[in-house]
């Protein structure tokens, strides 16, 4: 349930439409069909707003002076703005776990501290990794610049993280890991990577990538240009 008191679930996004007013609006019926429950027991009182948390799936109608909860980025964001975020976090809906384990051992090994193991180990969704203060969680609601430029593929961290150390194979992985986001199959990425001229732009660029300061030659660079070419 969303509550200003509960440190669980304390903050929301703040989605705002006129369609909203209507206690029947499709968005409601979205949310609903989605998986989203009321987290509020109280009823809709017409207002043009509702607090949405992506991180616990709940949802509550907004209350005429009443902040249920503080708002994700300090201010509201609308439908379409809502629906860009939901997409990058509901790609992640069925992200194999034995992958999320691989990188939870991955983070371990290279000394980071988890926030909490039995939670990254038992969600779904992405995971905010602060490479400064060397530390890892669950990514909670961020604003919707945040999320729209902060989530990166697992692979992609890795090869970002190893740079000069990261392997061609670990590369290679990242590079079709943002492909398939693209929408590629997996099979379409064989045949394409299989292409000797293909092979040969990507060995170049690994090579550039591994001796270089920067990220010009790097996963998502590369996976840019190979789209555009395919």
């Amino acid at each position: 349930m969303l509550r200003r008191d509960d440190v669980t679930a304390h903050e929301a996004f703040v989605v705002r439409d006129s369609s909203l007013k209507d206690m029947d609006a499709p968005f409601f019926k979205w949310l609903e069909e989605n998986g989203f429950k009321k987290g509020f027991k109280n009823g809709h009182f017409g207002c043009d707003w509702v607090f949405v948390s992506i991180t616990h799936k709940l949802y509550a109608y907004g209350m005429p002076g009443v902040a249920i909860v503080k708002e994700t980025g300090g201010h509201a964001i609308t439908l379409e703005e809502f629906f860009a975020v939901w997409k990058i976090f509901a790609k992640y809906d069925g992200l194999d776990m034995l992958a999320m384990e691989i990188l939870y051992k991955f983070l371990m090994a290279e000394r980071f501290a988890c926030d909490d193991r039995d939670e990254v180990l038992g969600s779904r969704l992405p995971l905010d990794v602060n490479v400064t203060d060397r530390r890892f969680g669950l990514l909670e609601n961020v604003t919707y610049d945040g999320a729209t430029r902060r989530v990166i593929e697992a692979a992609v961290f890795v090869c970002l993280y190893k740079k000069s150390g990261c392997a061609y194979e670990e590369y290679l992985e990242a590079v079709r890991c943002c492909l398939w986001r693209k929408g590629y199959s997996h099979e379409s990425l064989d045949e394409y990577f299989s292409r000797d001229y293909i092979a040969r732009i990507l060995r170049e660029n690994y090579e550039r990538y591994i001796e270089s300061s920067g990220d010009e030659s790097g996963p998502v660079s590369a996976a840019v240009c190979l789209d555009l070419m395919y």
